[in-house]
């Protein structure tokens, strides 16, 4: 049985010597604060695309403009960023079925918020 001893009514050892086989496989679930966030390599990016990263979060202006100067604000930035997992990955879904509908032609249905029932509004 796996090398693993198991608990009898007539012990011939103690509970404790029963959960030190099991030590090692103990499952601790992380916080979401302890996990690692994969990192992004922003030096990877273009100039342009630094710059345009910049000015739709409003970050201001640097001093020198170049890359290296950009790089260390913007991830700052990011890492700051605090993500919903799950309200991104129902939108993803949401996302991926509707140009899914609208790739094969059926349109989306959505249900009236005015109150009247059995009557759904087409959206195209």
């Amino acid at each position: 049985m796996d090398g693993k001893r198991k608990m009898r009514a007539s012990t011939n050892g103690s509970y404790n010597d029963y959960m030190e086989d099991f030590d090692d496989q103990v499952y601790v679930p992380q916080r979401a604060s302890t996990r690692r966030r994969p990192g992004v390599d922003f030096t990877k990016l273009t100039l342009a695309s630094l710059k345009r990263y910049r000015h739709i979060f409003k970050l201001g202006d640097v001093p020198g403009g170049t890359k290296e100067d950009l790089i260390p604000g913007i991830q700052r930035h990011f890492a700051q960023q605090v993500v919903d997992e799950q309200d991104i990955l129902i939108a993803f879904a949401s996302t991926v079925r509707r140009q899914s509908l609208e790739y094969n032609g059926i349109p989306m249905v959505k249900k009236p918020r005015n109150g009247l029932k059995g009557v759904a509004k087409v959206v195209r």
